[in-house]
């Protein structure tokens, strides 16, 4: 079955790319409001389009104001090369720092003509790394035909070696040596290897490495060459075979060496055979690369990649082999380290086969996608730069993202060499006259800075075009640029509210409802129906654990984890004891946190302090650890698990004065500690050994370009965004760089220079796209915003607004480490109050001071403040009397709440919300219409209606199980859990729901994918290798082994019955064509056909099939991940027995010809109706128009005759409790009732939706009295509506039997099985149903084919029989058979010891759970009157206070807990 998961997903993926060339607008315009002297850029497929290979514009003569931004998209201007007569590019390479194979910005390429070889170089600033490399000067290496040249790299900054070879006296190898600065060549002869007598290409890389013994110790550092011929082009490959005995060489570089250099380490096939396992008995080298830890990446052809190193003796040593997965023949590859947030790095590689590149993650498979044209050796070259992948062909330069795994863009022009940079969004391309640099990005639209505001809105569009041809997709675009400082608020043409709503559903997050500085949003008019209520800020509460008075808080902190629902807080007191607290949050909307406990305390020796830094932590796998600074010579480690232990601690003599640690900083793994004294920064793990790894100091920068004064006082970074970018604070400047450390890598580099106030107070927010320093002096306060999406191009994006706020002294700021948003405290000029000043990232200026919060504190007070979090924020703060806890949204949330009497499904509400500013303005007023879609699914329980049923469980005092019906009503909503709790619930009282599984499965362990109704006491199943019988009464029958018939890859998958019950079809998948096998059955006791597997005609891929009249059956041929991947078709066949033998002939295939549709017909299910003894109508759904009716004649021998066909239009139907989205499905069909009244059949038909509700509808056909045909009569008549749940999805998948429907529903990770009651008869008007109960279990992504789910009755009792349960003993999902009640019972076992006792009993589901009381009577004592009802509700009231922080979505695991086990909550 994970198979064909597998196989499903990477089809639809493949039929995703397809589609993805057509253009689609995201919206239809963009209001933008922006502020003089601001730039920003909006992603463009993020923000404005969808589609593959898109181009860009907009029309905008001159475009002043913005501009669009290709994926491929060049920087400045192409540069002329220096010599005019170029010939041959052979090769592109840059100088790279040895230790990170970062580019250091210097370039050359190899050119050889029919006279000589030349060396071009490029030699540029490091950090320039906008500039387009400048070819203009360049060396001959060499004036001679007989000379030919392969392959060039740096071995210094300015030393150049080449790989040539030469015919003057026999093959005579050698390396040419260039001195690029003094023009000075020098050259070695080297060993000619076997396979090196005639070549067409090679392969040289560079190295400066320091290898280690196998004690661990390093050797001296060593420059090393390795050289390979690729199988492709030595002598021994031919047409169509490869080269197998091929050699990778490894030389030491000594540059001034007169001797002939040997090589030093050579990988073959006898080395292999040494180093593998399984040794192999060719080696077919296609590429290597070489990293700076002395990994070496080799690709073999056939048998994948080899990782290897040198050891200090020059041995190799294996470090993994990666074997070739699908054993294809492998053309290409690349590998490299992705960055991750938190500054760790993840392995990705790549391989090109014959069509396709596969992504592979950690070396386990990610992702595969078509190669733009087939594989040639030599012309097809892979390239990643972090998130991006670049396909190099003879056709063009195409781009693609690795994660979304789309083609971005195909770049045309014609290029020699394309040069992607590993660790930017860089490329660089070259031909024989001209260099042009590309940055790399999915495409955005850039607003330029404007020095003037505009006089009125300029209106334009924006447009995008697939490259391929095709529709132009076009935006309006609004634009106003605004005087700075303007506190108006203008409305937007963007709407943030939704058109429709499902409820529940999960928080519906409402972005930008108007432009402004501090928005505040303010409800004005709710429906009657409903309550509305938008939310962005309020106050929160920690209780259940002793917090310091606020007055005794000398320091504060918070930690919110990435995913939201846990919050640290850490408290330091007078005393210099430090408290832990963690809290739970679990709903967005909670004001108060939950399950806060103290989880340690720890006694710091001085008072903490943010102005120094004095103090860090973090949180990872339930351990906290925290780093702080006890004295200007030491820094302790410690981690926490619930008590502090010191794992390390970084000690200085203090008697040396320039040991003086300034501040420290946690990134990645490591403790940045300053040294001014020193004029350095040492780094240190704190992660096992406590050790220093790496010092960034003067020289080390010098080296990369760097001319200032090095004397660091700060350094910031965001361990959780970017972890491995480093901030350094100088006196004049912010130095950005990274520092790679993991895989025995640690090295600094610098990226880019900031210039800053001297002597100000400086703090930086960093975020995901823009970090923002904040800067203050005594005359000056600064906070500017700048650009980092693309490292390469840090840029200034704006001076963020502080109107009419000052900020205060000493700088105050904090920052939310996963988003970036900025917290700052500052002066009301007006009120002469704190405020805080939080500042959203990455928008226009008009809208980036969120909120202003107001505190009520004076200037003066004593303030301390502390945030984090992400989409939810929360603010700590206090003056030394209150402890505060704020929660800040990034986005406002829109709650609808409908009234307990509302069972519309669609309810159409009006709203009206009123903005303002916190800094004045008029305040402007939105009025919305929503329509909202009530699905029933909220749990509510009427506590109304358990104390008018107070006394409805009484239970007789013997020792007799009973059992008591439960008043259904007591509760609204649709669970898939009921439980109780109470003092002996678990073992004596339990509920039993309306659904209970009746068999233990024990016997029905089978991989089954189908099954349907035998006969009518049995059901049949198809598993992958057998059929399997089963009682209706749980019991296995008997199992047909099929494989016999099977051949390796192959299994069955579906299966029908013939109307006698003598035959069963089964189909069989798994090698090209679809094929059946028969079987012939007398009881349960079959026989298989002895002609095997035939093919079925016409089809390919089968996803149901189905004896529907005589001798027909029909089999839908589809695909139901995506049904525009062929096209969809109903086939009739027919099937006939003769001496032993069975024929199937395909008899009618009906599709979108045969319906004469004006679009393409995708069909999802069908079912039959019985016409008359001749006549039988297919009614099946087009997913898009609705239900299709065909009637068709069948004959003695199973032929067909085509009769009519007709449309029932779903689409186009109407009415005011019927709704439909725009992308909804219609999926599966039941005709649950035909009552014929002479010649008019009244149907009830039920059909299934993707997206939203199911509907039951009537109509009537009428039959022809001249030809027995039906047609239409009736047009339809909306009768009931099937509640689905919530806003889950359809798993397309539907039974029915004795007025109870099953439908399946998914989330992606979970399935429930929904079972509905409903009367099958016409109703005057329309009625909703909710499901009565469901079944849930754990299942990621299922589709229709992986389970198979049965209605059934039996004896007068309503049966489910499914597999949606998985057996981790069996490693499947095991067919249990789940008996079906309307109502459930609460059942007492052991009644003679049984109490009176009080009751809760909750309903769950998915959007939440509920709880009532009630109470267990003895019915002797059973009091007469309701006056004397009153109970003793202690037990309730402690299980509400200890309890109620669980409930909701967790209401799940606290019957996990206490209601199957009978634990009692306050001592279990």
């Amino acid at each position: 079955m994970t198979q064909f998961i597998c196989v499903t997903i990477l089809s639809a993926f493949f039929a995703l790319l397809g589609q993805a060339s057509e253009c689609e607008s995201l919206i239809q315009e963009f209001t933008i409001i922006g502020t003089v002297n601001e730039s920003l850029s909006w992603d463009l497929r993020k923000n404005f389009f969808r589609g593959s290979d898109l181009k860009f514009n907009v029309s905008l003569p001159g475009r002043p104001y913005m501009d669009t931004y290709e994926p491929i998209q060049q920087m400045g201007f192409g540069t002329n090369h220096g010599d005019e007569d170029i010939g041959v590019i052979l090769t592109l390479k840059p100088r790279v720092n040895q230790e990170t194979r970062a580019w250091m910005n210097d370039f050359i390429f190899l050119e050889q003509n029919e006279t000589d070889v030349d060396i071009h170089y490029s030699i540029n600033d490091p950090m320039n790394t906008r500039q387009t490399p400048y070819f203009s000067d360049f060396i001959t290496v060499h004036k001679s035909d007989a000379l030919v040249c392969f392959d060039a790299d740096f071995v210094t900054e300015t030393t150049i070696i080449v790989d040539c070879t030469t015919a003057l006296a026999g093959i005579a190898n050698g390396f040419i040596f260039i001195d690029v600065k003094t023009g000075e060549k020098h050259i070695q002869n080297n060993d000619n290897p076997h396979n090196y007598n005639k070549t067409k290409a090679r392969r040289i890389a560079t190295l400066n490495y320091t290898a280690k013994s196998s004690d661990g110790f390093a050797a001296p550092a060593q420059s090393y060459l390795f050289r390979g011929e690729p199988a492709w082009a030595t002598e021994n490959n031919t047409q169509d075979k490869l080269d197998k005995d091929c050699e990778l060489e490894v030389f030491l570089i000594d540059i001034k060496s007169e001797a002939d250099q040997k090589y030093v380490a050579m990988l073959n096939v006898t080395i292999l055979k040494t180093l593998l396992p399984e040794p192999v008995e060719n080696f077919s080298l296609i590429d290597f690369q070489v990293e700076p830890n002395g990994e070496l990446y080799v690709l073999d052809a056939f048998n994948g990649v080899y990782v290897l190193e040198l050891t200090n003796t020059n041995q190799f040593k294996l470090l993994q082999h990666f074997e070739n997965p699908s054993k294809e023949q492998i053309y290409a590859f690349d590998f490299n380290y992705l960055g991750n947030p938190d500054g760790t790095y993840t392995q990705h590689l790549v391989l090109a086969y014959k069509n396709k590149v596969v992504v592979f993650e950690n070396f386990s498979q990610k992702f595969t996608f078509q190669l733009p044209h087939q594989a040639v050796y030599g012309e097809l070259k892979l390239s990643m730069s972090q998130e991006f992948l670049v396909i190099v062909q003879k056709q063009g330069t195409y781009l693609y993202h690795i994660q979304e795994t789309m083609l971005l863009f195909k770049n045309e022009e014609y290029f020699e060499q394309v040069l992607v940079n590993p660790y930017y969004p860089d490329m660089i391309g070259i031909n024989q006259q001209r260099a042009y640099r590309y940055g790399l990005s999915k495409g955005y639209l850039q607003m330029f800075s404007q020095k003037e505001p505009t006089a009125t809105q300029i209106q334009f569009n924006l447009n995008s075009w697939p490259q391929n041809g095709g529709k132009m997709c076009s935006i309006l675009i609004k634009c106003t640029i605004l005087q700075q400082n303007d506190t108006n608020i203008y409305r937007t043409s963007n709407d943030p509210f939704p058109d429709q709503i499902v409820y529940p559903s999960k928080s519906i997050v409402v972005d930008l409802l108007a432009s402004g500085p501090s928005l505040m949003y303010k409800q004005l008019v709710n429906n009657s129906n409903v309550d509305v209520t938008l939310d962005s800020m309020w106050e929160v509460f920690v209780k259940g654990v002793d917090l310091p008075d606020a007055k005794d808080v000398v320091y504060a902190d918070l930690l919110v984890l990435d995913q939201g629902d846990r919050v640290y807080f850490l408290f330091q007191t007078p005393d210099q004891n430090c408290t832990m607290i963690r809290c739970s949050n679990q709903d967005l909307k909670n004001t108060t946190l939950q399950k806060c406990t103290q989880i340690d305390q720890f006694h710091v020796p001085f008072i903490l302090n943010k102005t120094k830094n004095s103090f860090t932590w973090w949180q990872t796998y339930n351990m906290v650890t925290y780093v702080y600074q006890e004295s200007d010579f030491l820094v302790k480690v410690f981690t926490s698990s619930g008590s502090s232990q010191e794992t390390g601690k970084i000690e200085f003599d203090s008697k040396d004065l320039t040991n003086k640690i300034n501040s420290f900083v946690y990134l990645q793994n490591a403790v940045f500690l300053v040294q001014s004294a020193k004029y350095q920064i040492s780094v240190w793990s704190v992660r096992g050994d406590i050790k220093e790894l790496y010092v960034i100091n003067q020289n080390v920068l010098r080296q990369q370009g760097y001319n200032g004064t090095f004397i660091p006082k700060a350094v910031f970074g965001n361990p959780k965004i970017r972890g491995q970018i480093v901030f350094i604070q100088t006196q004049e400047e912010i130095l950005i760089g990274e520092f790679a450390n993991g895989n025995n890598i640690h090295v600094f580099h610098l990226m880019h220079i900031i210039p800053i106030i001297q002597k100000s107070q400086v703090s930086i927010a960093i975020g995901p796209l823009t970090f923002t320093i904040v800067q203050k002096t005594a005359s000056e306060q600064i906070i500017e915003e700048y650009n980092w999406e693309h490292l390469q191009l840090i840029a200034l994006n704006k001076r963020l607004p502080l109107y009419k706020y000052q900020l205060q002294e000493p700088l105050n700021i904090d920052y939310c480490s996963q988003s970036g948003w900025l917290f700052v405290r500052a002066i009301d000029t007006a009120l002469q109050e704190t405020v805080i000043l939080v500042y959203e990232p990455n928008v226009l200026s008009h809208v980036s001071l969120h909120k202003v919060i107001q505190t009520g504190y004076k200037i003066n007070d004593v303030f301390d403040m502390a945030v984090d979090g992400n989409s939810q924020m929360f603010i700590y703060f206090n003056d030394n009397k209150v402890n505060k806890f704020i929660t800040l949204l990034q986005d406002a949330v829109l709650t609808i709440e409908p009234k307990e009497d509302i069972l519309q499904y669609v309810n159409k509400l009006e709203t009206s919300v009123q903005i303002s500013s916190a800094l004045g303005g008029t305040p402007l007023v939105v009025n919305e219409k929503i329509k909202l879609m009530n699905t029933d699914s909220k749990i509510i329980v009427k506590q109304s209606s358990l104390d008018k049923y107070k006394y409805m469980f009484q239970f007789k005092k013997n020792d007799n199980d009973q059992s008591l019906e439960i008043k259904s009503d007591w509760y609204i909503g649709q669970p898939y859990d009921l439980f109780v709790l109470c003092e002996q619930c678990g073992d004596q009282v339990l509920i039993e729901p309306q659904i209970v599984k009746s068999s233990n499965g024990s016997d029905m362990k089978f991989v089954i994918y189908d099954g349907t109704q035998f006969d009518s006491d049995t059901l049949v199943y198809q598993a992958d290798k057998s059929l399997i019988f089963q009682h209706k009464n749980g019991s296995f029958l008997n199992r047909i082994n099929l494989e016999a018939s099977l051949g390796e890859g192959q299994r069955c998958e579906l299966l029908t019955v013939t109307k006698d019950s003598k035959h069963i079809i089964s189909t069989v998948i798994g090698i090209g064509d679809i094929y059946v096998l028969v079987n012939e059955c007398t009881g349960t006791k079959c026989q298989q056909y002895q002609q095997g597997e035939v093919t079925l005609a016409g089809v390919t891929q089968a996803i149901k099939m189905r004896f529907v009249f005589g001798r027909n059956f029909i089999v839908l041929n589809t695909d139901p991940v995506n049904y525009s991947k062929f096209e969809s078709s109903i086939i009739v066949y027919s099937f006939n027995t003769s001496n032993n033998q069975f024929t199937i002939l395909s008899q009618k295939v009906i599709n979108t010809k045969y319906l004469g549709a004006t679009s393409q017909v995708q069909i999802a299910d069908f079912c039959h109706l019985t016409v008359s003894e001749f006549i039988y109508a297919i009614l099946f759904t087009d997913i898009t128009k609705g239900v299709w009716i065909v009637n068709l004649g069948s004959n003695v021998d199973g032929s067909v005759t085509e009769l009519n066909k007709e449309l029932l239009n779903l689409r186009g139907y109407e009415h005011d409790q019927y709704y439909l989205q725009d992308d909804t499905h219609f999926h599966q069909l039941k005709v649950l009732s035909q009552e014929q009244s002479d010649k008019i059949f009244k149907i009830q038909l039920l059909v299934t939706t993707s997206n939203v509700a199911n509907y039951i509808f009537y109509f009537e056909l009428e039959i022809s009295s001249k030809t027995g045909v039906s047609y239409i009569k009736q047009s339809l008549k909306l009768q009931q509506i099937l509640f689905n749940y919530g806003d889950w999805k359809s798993a397309n998948k539907m039974s029915f039997a004795a007025n109870h429907v099953s439908v399946a529903y998914t989330d992606g990770n979970e399935v429930v099985l929904a079972v509905y009651y409903i009367e099958v008869k016409k109703l005057d008007e329309v009625r909703t149903v909710p499901f009565i109960y469901g079944i849930r279990a754990d299942y990621n992504q299922p589709l229709p084919a992986d389970f198979a789910m049965i209605m059934s009755q039996y004896q007068n009792q309503t049966y489910l029989y499914a597999n949606i349960e998985y057996d981790s003993q069996f490693s499947e999902h095991t067919v249990y058979r789940y008996t079906i009640n309307d109502k459930p019972k609460l059942i007492l076992k052991n009644c003679s010891t049984l109490k009176e006792q009080d009751l809760e009993i909750y309903a769950v589901n998915h959007f939440g759970a509920a709880s009532g009381k009630t109470r267990l009577w003895d019915s002797d004592n059973v009091p007469d009157d309701d006056d004397s009802s009153s109970s003793n509700w202690w037990w309730i009231t402690l299980i509400v206070i200890f309890g109620v922080a669980i409930l909701g979505a967790g209401g799940f695991f606290l019957y996990k807990k206490f209601g199957k086990k009978g634990v009692e909550p306050l001592l279990g």
